[in-house]
């Protein structure tokens, strides 16, 4: 994903109320998308909000803020799967 190679990198609160950073992975939409058909489950949605969508950025901004501000230009700042798994059908 283009924020990883940018320096952004989820947060999340840890327990004391401090930040943790997630671990990161440069995987590809398809690479989740085979992950997901694998595990026998069902896309019923995809979401990839865009920086300026959700709050926090890259990193980069602080090094060269012009720069990165084109690179993050309409960019995912992640993706919001909504995933099922598959009832099973009854024959009557």
């Amino acid at each position: 994903m283009l924020s990883l190679y940018l320096g952004g990198v989820a947060m999340v609160g840890g327990p004391d109320g401090g930040l943790r950073a997630m671990p990161a992975g440069r995987f590809l939409a398809g690479d989740y998308i085979a992950a997901i058909h694998a595990a026998g489950l069902e896309i019923v949605a995809c979401l990839e909000p865009r920086w300026g969508e959700v709050p926090g950025g890259p990193l980069a901004r602080q090094w060269c803020p012009e720069a990165a501000a084109a690179a993050y230009h309409d960019a995912p700042a992640l993706i919001i799967w909504h995933l099922r798994r598959p009832t099973a059908e009854v024959s009557v």
